[in-house]
């Protein structure tokens, strides 16, 4: 979206109930194991070199969605924690 020459991103609202998964320092906060499992699988996927962790966003039925999340390394880096 462009308004008065600026750009502008809108996202969809996100109904339901906002839940924050886990952190960036890896501390589990909730019960719900997909986000867990997400984390996890992202670290398996980048062989072990970074984990999406911070994983929040909404619940509704069996409809789930993420936002914001942190990519972490364990080296510091431009795109990483």
């Amino acid at each position: 979206l462009r308004f008065q020459g600026c750009s502008y991103m809108l996202e969809d609202h996100l109904a339901g109930t906002w839940v924050k998964h886990n952190d960036i320092f890896g501390n589990v906060l909730t019960d719900r194991m997909t986000p867990q499992a997400f984390s996890h699988f992202s670290l398996e996927y980048s062989q072990y070199r970074c984990m999406i962790l911070d994983v929040q966003g909404v619940s509704c039925g069996a409809y789930e969605a993420y936002t914001d999340p942190a990519v972490v390394t364990h080296t510091k880096s431009t795109w990483g924690f």
